[in-house]
């Protein structure tokens, strides 16, 4: 099974691709640069992996960061975040936030958040 990421944001380009609206003599079409995301379907069904290698949200009370591995979550209006290994607590139950282990990532992490 192939495992990737996926965002809204690559729902409309997914379709258009899949749906070969702009270039029906291709099978795999690119949707037009205008598009903000990644066909998913092209890639995959070409055996390749997703093109989205990261996936951000803001949602109302959070910013966060999800990776392959890592999964953060931060809180502005706390001041406090949580942080998962998603490799080995893939059930999200161990909070490394404030370990100093992974001090560089939950920084790096951060940043690309805002």
């Amino acid at each position: 099974m192939v495992r990737g990421f996926a965002s809204t944001i690559d729902i409309p380009a997914t379709i258009v691709a899949t749906a070969s609206l702009f270039d029906p003599t291709s099978r795999y079409p690119k949707p037009p640069p205008e598009y903000s995301g990644y066909d998913l379907v092209g890639p995959i069904a070409r055996g390749g992996p997703s093109p989205r290698a990261v996936a951000t949200a803001a949602l109302y009370t959070a910013f966060t960061v999800i990776t392959h591995r890592w999964k953060l979550a931060y809180y502005p209006e706390q001041g406090e975040g949580r942080l998962w290994d998603r490799l080995t607590d893939p059930g999200e139950h161990v909070d490394l936030y404030g370990a100093n282990h992974v001090r560089e990532i939950k920084t790096d992490l951060l940043r690309a958040a805002f």
